[in-house]
Parts: C-alpha cells; sequence; structure tokens
C-alpha cells in the first residue's frame, strides 16, 4: 500500500524564486533517507490561485512517514532549512494531506 503526502502552499510571486532554491537545497537532504520514494513539484499554471505550489512525496506506507520525520529533522542545518521554507509560505495556506494507493 504506497501513500502519498501532499502540500498544497501558496507563496508571495516575489517570493517565488527563493522559494524554489530552498526546495532545491531540501532535496539533498531527502536524497540521503530511504524512506521518501520520490518528491514531485507543481506550480499552478492554470485556474485556481496563481503561485500556488503541490509537493508529493512518495512513500511506501504510514509507517515510513513516521521514520522518515524524526530521521529528517535530526539532520543538521534541516530544521533551520524547513522554517525558512516555511516562512515564505502565506500564513493560513498551507494545507497537508495523506492519499493512500488503493489500486
Amino acid at each position: 500500500m504506497g501513500i502519498v503526502v501532499a502540500f498544497e502552499a501558496h507563496v508571495r510571486y516575489e517570493n517565488r524564486q527563493e522559494y524554489l532554491k530552498l526546495l532545491e537545497k531540501r532535496e539533498k537532504f531527502f536524497e540521503e533517507l530511504e524512506e521518501i520514494k520520490s518528491v514531485k513539484i507543481y506550480q499552478q499554471t492554470f485556474g485556481g490561485v496563481a503561485d500556488s505550489y503541490i509537493e508529493l512525496w512518495e512513500m511506501d506506507n504510514m509507517t515510513d512517514l513516521d521514520k522518515f520525520l524524526p530521521k529528517v529533522y535530526r539532520m543538521e542545518g534541516f530544521p533551520e532549512l524547513a522554517s525558512m521554507i516555511h516562512g515564505l509560505i502565506e500564513p493560513g495556506k498551507l494545507e497537508r494531506k495523506i492519499w493512500t494507493l488503493i489500486k
């Protein structure tokens, strides 16, 4: 049973480039951990709210997510990087959801 952790965020236009650079830096942390299988990032291009992003983290199961979060937050520099990323997201404009693969 696979899962996808989905994050939908709205970032101000003027912060867009910095946000994307920080996500690139974050990718290096994720590459070191086996629990996360893939990360995909999409930008809203038509309809909906402009400058919205959706991140999809693919994992095998909820246990992997439970292992992943403490591991990544113990890595030197990651908590600060995560804080900078979250600081660029508009307040109240971050949604987190977990989707489970059924077929």
